[in-house]
């Protein structure tokens, strides 16, 4: 099965990629920075949802700065802690996260939200500026209910 990545050619690829920096120029603030990146991100994948969490200096919380995609409910409980959770987990390990088939990953059998995915992969990493963690960005939901794959988990883990 070939990845999001894989299908496309290297100029269309390439030209993507240059949307995703050229986006640092335009962008009025952080919080349109994360807005657009995420937007850019999310097409380079065919994605519907995905999300943007924001390390909170010292205090071991992540914070949800921006979404496309996820119920209001979703939105309104999105301050994890260090640890908690897929977005915790990823942010504890500093290591990015695939998976394949979240109803039948045994790890996330207590997960609340994995029903409410339309499609059964995703692919999670962590924000990182030198080895610091800033924050975790999440995509899911593939326009063609394709799955991702480990190259497209790589990308991401930029």
């Amino acid at each position: 099965m070939k990845s999001a990545i894989q299908e496309l050619t290297q100029t269309t690829l390439f030209q993507k990629i240059g949307d995703i920096c050229a986006t640092v120029n335009t962008a009025l603030g952080a919080q349109d920075l994360l807005e657009k990146s995420l937007h850019k991100i999310m097409d380079l994948y065919g994605a519907t949802r995905g999300s943007v969490f924001i390390a909170e200096g010292g205090s071991g919380k992540l914070i949800l700065k921006t979404s496309v995609g996820m119920k209001l409910k979703e939105e309104e409980s999105m301050v994890k802690q260090l640890g908690e959770g897929i977005v915790g987990r990823v942010a504890k390990l500093k290591q990015p996260l695939y998976v394949e088939d979240i109803a039948s990953d045994e790890r996330f059998a207590n997960f609340k939200l994995r029903g409410s995915y339309a499609t059964p992969s995703f692919i999670c990493a962590p924000l990182l500026v030198k080895d610091q963690l800033i924050g975790v960005i999440n995509i899911a939901d593939k326009e063609t209910g394709s799955r991702f794959n480990e190259t497209d988990m790589q990308l991401l883990d930029f």
